[in-house]
């Protein structure tokens, strides 16, 4: 980080594509933030940035982050992969990446043909098409559920990291609703093939190994303290 944060004063525009707290400028202004003097990318240095999230809910660390409303960045809300690819396709090309209608000739005799219309297909990661062998050959499952403290806005999990794991032959089952807190959503869940289970009790039940962040506490939707929901020969990590 130290060698890069040295470019960005002279870095023209800078693209942050899903990250939050580690580009988060609170970690150097704000003495009282939960991050404070945690190593981050400075971004904000740069003469533009533009930042691709889902949504403009913080990060892991459960804090906003300034870098959002900062006069020189942009926010480009949506699937990030989706804006890249978009992205690219304008950049390969001065037409959109697609036209409708037919295409058409000159206006008149002679003059040269116009461009026909063009369809630029859009990049699929590989992975997507892998996914359902990926879950079916998965030889573990981890469960997140959400955090029983209240005000605890962290998940376990997030979705990279349940994308890692898949590949890696472990299969995330998460409560829905549990990375709400941390701007993750069931379906940001799912794109990277994790189950969603509609309760804690269901992730208790069907993981092998349960994965949180803060000491085991009473479930306040079972009523039953976390380690007497975990079933026989199952782990709490």
């Amino acid at each position: 980080m130290d060698e890069i944060n040295d470019d960005f004063p002279q870095t023209d525009v800078v693209l942050v594509i899903g990250a939050n707290d580690t580009v988060n400028p609170a970690a150097q202004t704000d003495p009282d933030s939960p991050i404070a003097g945690m190593p981050v990318l400075e971004v904000w240095k740069a003469k533009q940035t533009i930042v691709m999230k889902r949504s403009l809910r913080v990060g892991y660390a459960g804090v906003d982050n300034p870098l959002f409303v900062e006069t020189n960045n942009y926010m480009f809300l949506g699937d990030a992969k989706k804006s890249v690819d978009t992205l690219v396709d304008l950049l390969r090309s001065k037409e959109p990446a697609k036209l409708e209608g037919p295409a058409t000739s000159g206006a008149a005799a002679g003059d040269e043909e116009a461009p026909a219309s063009k369809f630029v297909a859009p990049v699929v990661d590989p992975f997507i098409a892998k996914i359902p062998k990926l879950q079916e050959e998965a030889f573990l499952k981890i469960g997140v559920s959400k955090e029983a403290q209240g005000g605890e806005k962290r998940v376990a999990i997030v979705p990279e990291a349940a994308k890692r794991l898949l590949k890696n032959g472990m299969l995330v089952f998460v409560e829905s609703g549990a990375g709400e807190g941390g701007g993750f959503s069931d379906t940001s869940y799912e794109d990277v093939g994790a189950k969603i289970l509609p309760n804690a009790e269901a992730v208790y039940k069907t993981a092998d190994v349960i994965i949180k962040i803060k000491t085991p506490e009473i479930n306040s939707e079972t009523g039953k303290h976390e380690i007497d929901m975990l079933p026989k020969g199952k782990t709490l990590i």
